[in-house]
């Protein structure tokens, strides 16, 4: 079978692009985006609005991972392109990993020595142990 030798002038590719058609017109306003200091070549940080941030922390108390279709459906209400929710998601799992091992950090036992039991026994003898 031969292939045609196709050149990449006559068919120039268009870049995928993510269609999210919401533009805020369901009650929540589209996040802010702030350029960092850092320099040209970072990215601008977003920034959510408290209805935001409470309906993604409602969405991740009842599940932390979220699969892409549930990630779509908050990118549709809250007006937040679908990457910056896996993000969020990412971010606020680690915060929550971190938190929850210095909680058990600080429950840990400290080591204590062990409460002197040879004075309530009485006296045994191997023998006794044995028999």
């Amino acid at each position: 079978m031969i292939i045609p030798e196709t050149n990449k002038e006559d068919k120039p590719r268009k870049p995928l692009k993510r269609n999210n058609s919401d533009d805020g017109q369901n009650g929540y306003k589209k996040p802010r985006v702030e350029t960092m200091p850092s320099g040209a070549r970072s990215r601008k940080k977003t920034i959510y609005s408290n209805e935001q941030i409470k309906l993604l922390q409602n969405q991740f108390d009842c599940n932390p991972y979220p699969d892409f279709v549930s990630r779509r459906r908050i990118s549709q209400i809250t007006g937040i392109p679908e990457p910056r929710i896996q993000v969020w998601f990412q971010n606020r799992r680690a915060r929550y990993l971190s938190k929850s091992n210095k909680i058990l950090e600080r429950k840990k036992p400290t080591a204590q020595p062990l409460p002197n039991v040879h004075k309530n026994l009485t006296s045994i003898s191997m023998e006794d142990i044995w028999m």
